[in-house]
Formats: structure tokens, C-alpha cells, sequence
């Protein structure tokens, strides 16, 4: 039975981050990905779509799904470890089987930002 108010759909933050993915890359086969690209944005989602997945990331998976050079990838990496975002599990230089994965914290931010914007934004998700 369907309770007046309720929601009957369950929030699945996967979905969405796969949207914003599956538009990103939309957009880049029409334009040039440096005039709109935002890679790092791109990479938390991938981090985000894998802990969803229960998988953990490895470098050279993120930088074809972001499209960044190695040395690239390595700088926002360790960035993003900085800011607490990030944790590196098995570093191998992180150039071809590195292996990331968003902290707790990173991923609570995540689904809240995605739960937002889903509630934002209903039909499109």
C-alpha cells in the first residue's frame, strides 16, 4: 500500500552518478574535452560509481574513463589525497595498477551532493 507522501522509490546514487557520467561523455563526443571537460569532477564520479559497485579503482581503468594522462591523473590523485579525499591502496607508482578509492568521508559527500541534486531535479533522474 502506498502511504500519502512517501516515496516509493528507493535513492540509488549509482544511477545518478551515471547519468552525470553517461553526459559527460556525451558532450565530449561532440566538443573538444578541454572546453568542457571537468576531469576531476569525472574521476570522483568514477570513484564514487565504484564503491557503489563494490570495487576499488585502479589508475589505469580512471584514466581512460577521465581521459587524463598519466602524469595528470597522479597530480589530482595525490591532490585529492591531501584534501582527504582520496585513499591510496597499493601505489605502483601510481601510473598503471595503482589502486584509489574514495574515503568514507568523500563518499558520504558524494551521496549527499547526488541526493541533492536528484531531489533538485526529479525527472531527470
Amino acid at each position: 500500500m502506498k502511504m500519502p507522501g512517501c516515496k516509493t522509490t528507493l535513492f540509488e546514487g549509482r544511477a545518478v552518478a551515471r547519468t552525470l557520467l553517461r553526459e559527460a561523455q556525451a558532450r565530449s563526443e561532440y566538443f573538444d574535452a578541454d572546453l568542457i571537460g571537468d576531469p576531476v569532477w569525472e574521476l570522483l564520479l568514477h570513484l564514487y560509481d565504484a564503491e557503489e559497485s563494490r570495487r576499488v579503482c585502479a589508475t589505469n581503468d580512471l584514466r581512460a574513463g577521465t581521459r587524463m594522462s598519466a602524469d595528470t591523473l597522479m597530480r589530482w590523485i595525490k591532490v585529492l589525497e591531501r584534501r582527504g579525499l582520496v585513499t591510496i591502496i597499493a601505489d605502483a607508482e601510481l601510473h598503471d595498477d595503482g589502486l584509489v578509492k574514495l574515503t568514507r568521508t568523500a563518499r558520504h559527500t558524494m551521496e549527499a551532493y547526488l541526493t541533492n541534486i536528484s531531489q533538485r531535479d526529479p525527472e531527470r533522474f
